[in-house]
């Protein structure tokens, strides 16, 4: 859950419920383009509540003890790529983490149920959905050597309703993270 939105990830899309994004609220979907089909997904950094979802008075269809986490993680959702979600500072984070030697330009986000993506000013993704706005900030990429993070510069590229990384120059033999952050208003 965040400020004004409910998040479910699935093998294939992460789905925005918005129920501010007009009067029966909107939602919003995000599929990999061209990802595998079946990623191994891992809940990570368990939190301490649980929920339990009592549907009805037939107790088979009650759902209860279920964990819940503060990171998800798919493994393999393209050759070399790894993708987490994660929330940091209030705002849902996905980051994808590429191996050595594999393309970041294999990444694609389609999105479904946009009235309009635009890349604003500030290198941010604006998403218009309903009235409302769905931002993914700038992308920040990096390289860790040592110690240090060594940004690599990076930005969203608009293809119709897929959105692309272009990444600049970077040392392919490390690994290379790319870090975008979603906020609503």
């Amino acid at each position: 859950r965040g400020p004004g939105y409910m998040l479910y990830l699935t093998p294939a899309e992460a789905v925005l419920a918005l129920p501010d994004a007009g009067t029966d609220g909107r939602v919003l979907r995000m599929r990999l383009v061209g990802a595998a089909a079946h990623p191994r997904i891992t809940g990570m950094a368990p939190q301490a509540g649980k929920h339990n979802y009592y549907i009805g008075d037939d107790p088979a269809r009650w759902r209860t003890g279920i964990p819940t986490y503060g990171e998800v993680a798919y493994a393999g959702v393209y050759p070399g790529i790894d993708m987490l979600y994660h929330g940091h500072r209030g705002m849902l984070e996905y980051d994808f983490h590429i191996a050595p030697g594999a393309d970041p330009g294999d990444i694609g986000l389609r999105f479904t149920g946009a009235d309009r993506l635009a890349v604003n000013d500030d290198g941010d993704l604006v998403i218009s959905v309903g009235g409302s706005q769905v931002v993914h900030h700038a992308p920040y990429a990096y390289q860790t050597v040592g110690d240090s993070r060594q940004p690599i510069r990076a930005r969203y590229v608009i293809h119709g309703r897929t959105v692309a990384f272009q990444v600049g120059d970077y040392d392919t033999a490390r690994p290379l993270v790319i870090d975008p952050a979603l906020n609503y208003s």
